[in-house]
């Protein structure tokens, strides 16, 4: 089977954001100014492993990642996030604040194959992303197609 395919489609969809905002308690807006989805991993994908993923970003008044801490996670979606999360760049803020921010990973059962139907070419899927900035983000994924050699010609 060939990942190349399947790695490098679900490889960081990188997305400028121009303006989306939260308000914090402190009653001041956190506004995204650069966005990076997280990668679905290939061995969740392989595994066929979906998950929701609860972190707390610490961000600093020139509006970078300080840290971002885990709430839940499954181990195999923590390092995606993690990237992810800390290429964020925010609009400076008057102090640091905390931002609460849920990943939901998801596998589509019924998504289309594409390329050709040849077995070594329908690896390629898509992956989408839709946010709802800063907060709340899905990343879904088309499941792995499984071939079954029946070991007849």
């Amino acid at each position: 089977m060939k990942y190349k395919s399947v790695i490098a489609t679900t490889l960081l969809a990188l997305l400028g954001v121009a303006a989306c905002a939260q308000t914090t308690d402190a009653g001041f807006s956190v506004v995204v100014r650069h966005f990076v989805a997280p990668a679905y991993p290939v061995a969740a994908w392989l595994a066929r492993v979906q998950g929701t993923v609860v972190t707390e970003v610490i961000i600093k008044p020139d509006g970078t990642p300080d840290s971002v801490e885990f709430v839940s996670a499954h181990p195999m979606f923590r390092q995606p996030v993690e990237t992810a999360l800390k290429q964020w760049s925010f609009q400076p803020i008057s102090t640091a604040t905390t931002l609460k921010i849920t990943i939901r990973f998801q596998l589509d059962a019924d998504c289309p194959l594409t390329g050709s139907q040849e077995p070594d070419k329908r690896y390629y899927v898509r992956t989408r992303v839709s946010a709802d900035l800063p907060s709340n983000i899905e990343v879904t994924t088309c499941l792995p197609i499984t071939t079954i050699n029946t070991g007849k010609s």
